[in-house]
């Protein structure tokens, strides 16, 4: 009983344990200073294998939001799959975006509604680290997590201090952000607080925006700002019980399309195509910038709290609350707006105690309950389509078992059973409801070999209700969509990782296989006029993702290399919203050399893809008009480019610190400056749909590589 005792107490003790968050298992995780190191580090003590991106990572990439912050890591992929909008997914393992869960703190408190633009609302002042795992049943308070988990720690509050950062760079990009944390202000009590501000693009009076690289009057990547509060409090109730809650305020703000800062305030009446020289996307566009303007606005507010309660003196009672609340305003330039309001409501309780030295158990339920309505004038009142809104409730009971037979082995074995009910009310007629009663069980294995060799096996089994149309594409469809859907999504994963470390090295090779069925996609409409249908596809996917790690610290160098390929099925590829990455090699140097100076570089290689094989043989150039016999059609003419190439970028930075108040730095992002527009193929493409030839529109969506090209940083921070 004397190892499960002094096991769970330790645990007990540390509010950021990997239990508590829902992530992996029961060890301690500890926080390193920001001083310490840069590199991306593998758990050593975790069964579930999960790499932890620490805060001074962070900041050397100068991301003022999240997807920025995990891209090209490990697993991870951040995709643009609107160059109009912004629009962006992060998936991991392969997986598309809605298959990815975030959770704050352990909190789940994003949804697929938020996936496209609230992941860019999340800021990175006031996170300590971020942690991803990978693989279904990587999360105990998330079935849905079907690709994997990213897991935003955020600071706590260990001592009275205050920073503040200022980051300027080229093409109008500013970071501003600061942090202060408070001890014993009101007895018992720690408080923290952060805040930040962040703008990238501009337009100059008379001339294509920064961002318009081929100069044809339309800009290749959207004007984007965002800025967020973060209010956090630990208060300790006594000897027994501790207290914690957490407020945060969120809002982004694009406008995408336009060189000249044209913002809509309204849909278009009327919508015609926009014209350009020859009906050509690579000459100059002719028409009015409101034809090619998209404009979003979204806000979010979060709150959390957690009571955590001690019974006896290795046992733990713990209750989380949280809600979430999402507005979105917006105008898209094919002729609507589209307006959206959601509500997440969680509620987890969950027990914890050693049942003797070698099994520690939790116990628990939780809750969810999500509630989306949305309002189109254009669209609902004008179209008279029914609108996508949605009720989702979710009901779990779930059970862990820690196990360590032994100093080699542990075993994490778990259970959830979830009540899922999912509704669309507006819709009329066919399916308009969705519920089961579904099982997930998860395997992780961890057995160390050898002081140097640790194995991981894993299996487990996630399922997630297809919610909104939003999943599928940015907005509805300009005719309405209809729900087809019949059957929950599930997905059993299996994932091995081996690790090998020796002195200033460690290796990591991992392979994960993830079997979806009943995937809920957006099949498009067959002529102008008919709704898209969502609905489940009717033949099993099948994802493989596989890659080796290594790295090499010693006290003045770090070196990180990996490289990674992505199996994905043909039928899984046509589904997804932009051109997947397939294949890349990753390659990191960090430098200390002195005590006041670093630098750091990182190097990223995309391996070459066809794009034809994710629907992009649908991208045209432009368009001709022909005679039919009847009169003229419009009909395509020459198709866009079908190979992405092997492409590059380079990140450099470089850092100077006189004291411990006080750093100085300088960072050129994507030093390459290599753009697919650059290279010689827009995001703008003439896209036909459906089975009717002549029926195609403007769109922004033939995204395969960087949109932005260099910047250059200046930046200074000050610690208080």
């Amino acid at each position: 009983m004397k190892r499960g005792v002094v096991f769970l107490s330790a645990i007990l003790a540390v509010v950021g344990s990997a239990d508590e968050l829902g992530v992996g298992t029961l060890p301690e995780i500890i926080v390193q200073d920001s001083a310490e190191s840069s590199s991306a580090e593998l758990d050593k003590s975790a069964v579930i294998p999960t790499l932890k991106l620490p805060k001074k990572r962070l900041d050397q990439k100068k991301a003022p939001n999240l997807s920025e912050a995990i891209s090209g890591e490990t697993g991870v992929e951040s995709q643009t799959s609107c160059a109009n909008c912004g629009s962006k997914r992060i998936t991991v393992n392969g997986l598309r975006g809605e298959h990815t869960t975030i959770l704050v703190d352990g909190v789940p408190l994003h949804s697929a509604v938020s996936s496209f633009y609230g992941v860019d609302a999340v800021p990175l002042a006031g996170v300590e680290a971020i942690e991803i795992s990978r693989g279904s049943g990587a999360s105990l308070v998330a079935p849905e997590a079907i690709g994997g988990v990213l897991n935003i720690i955020t600071e706590s509050p260990h001592r009275n201090e205050a920073d503040l950062n200022i980051s300027s760079g080229t093409a109008q990009n500013w970071l501003l952000s600061g942090a202060a944390s408070e001890m014993n202000l009101i007895k018992n009590s720690r408080f923290f607080i952060s805040g930040q501000w962040n703008r990238q693009g501009y337009w100059d009076s008379g001339k294509s925006g920064v961002w318009d690289i081929d100069q044809n009057g339309v800009s290749d990547a959207p004007f984007f700002s965002n800025a967020g509060v973060l209010a956090k409090a630990q208060i300790d109730l006594g000897a027994q019980d501790g207290l914690e809650m957490r407020y945060g305020w969120q809002q982004v703000s694009i406008l995408g399309g336009t060189v000249d800062g044209t913002v809509p305030t309204t849909f278009l009446e009327k919508v015609d195509l926009p014209a350009f020289q020859d009906n050509s996307v690579e000459k100059p566009y002719l028409d009015s910038q409101l034809k090619i303007a998209d404009t979003i606005r979204l806000e979010r507010q979060e709150a959390v709290g957690r009571w955590k309660h001690r019974v006896g003196e290795t046992s733990q009672l713990q209750t989380t609350s949280s809600a979430a609340w999402q507005k979105q305003n917006s105008i898209y330039f094919h002729g609507y707006d589209y307006n959206n309001r959601d509500v997440l409501l969680f509620q987890d309780v969950r027990f914890s105690t050693p049942l003797d030295s070698d099994h520690v158990i939790t116990v628990g339920s939780d809750g969810r309950y999500e509630e989306m309505n949305s309002s189109s004038q254009k669209l609902y009142q004008i179209k008279q389509l029914p609108p996508d809104d949605f009720q989702f409730k979710n009901a779990a009971l779930f059970i862990q078992d820690t196990w360590s037979p032994s100093l080699s082995h542990e075993l994490n074995v778990a259970s959830r059973l979830d009540y899922l009910n999912v509704q669309w009310p507006q819709q009329k007629g066919g399916e308009r409801k969705v519920e089961k009663l579904l099982a997930s069980p998860r395997v992780f294995w961890k057995w160390s070999q050898s002081p140097e060799w640790t194995g991981r096996l894993s299996y487990g089994r996630g399922y997630r209700a297809p919610l909104s149309f939003f999943e599928s594409q940015h907005g509805l469809s300009e005719n309405g969509f209809k729900i087809g859907l019949t059957q929950i999504e599930t997905a059993d994963s299996v994932g091995f990782s081996e690790t090998f470390s020796q002195g200033p090295w460690e290796w990591n090779a991992s392979i994960y296989g993830t079997y979806l069925n009943d995937l809920a996609y957006a099949d498009e409409p067959q002529d102008e006029l008919s709704p898209a249908e969502f609905k489940n596809l009717s033949e099993s996917v099948t994802v493989v993702s596989s890659g080796i790690t290594g790295t090499y610290r010693s006290r003045t160098w770090v070196f990180e290399l990996g490289i990674e390929d992505f199996r994905l099925p043909a039928s899984y590829k046509r589904l997804l919203p932009v051109a997947a990455v397939e294949q890349r090699a990753r390659f990191r140097a960090e430098r200390k050399i002195s005590e006041k100076w670093e630098v750091a570089a990182s190097v990223q290689v995309t391996g070459s893809r066809n794009l034809s094989e994710y629907g992009y043989e649908d991208h045209y150039v432009n368009f001709e008009k022909i005679d039919s016999g009847l009169g003229p059609v419009d009909t395509v003419k020459e198709l866009k480019n079908q190979r992405a190439p092997l492409f590059a970028t380079v990140d450099v930075t470089t850092s100077y610190q006189p004291d411990k108040r006080w750093e100085v730095s300088l960072s050129v992002l994507n030093a390459t400056d290599f753009t697919q527009t650059g290279w010689g193929d827009s995001p703008l493409a003439w896209n036909q749909h459906g089975s009717d030839p002549t029926h195609f529109h403007l769109d922004n969506l033939h995204v395969w590589g960087p949109l932005r090209g260099r910047v250059f940083m200046l930046s200074l921070k000050a610690s208080l």
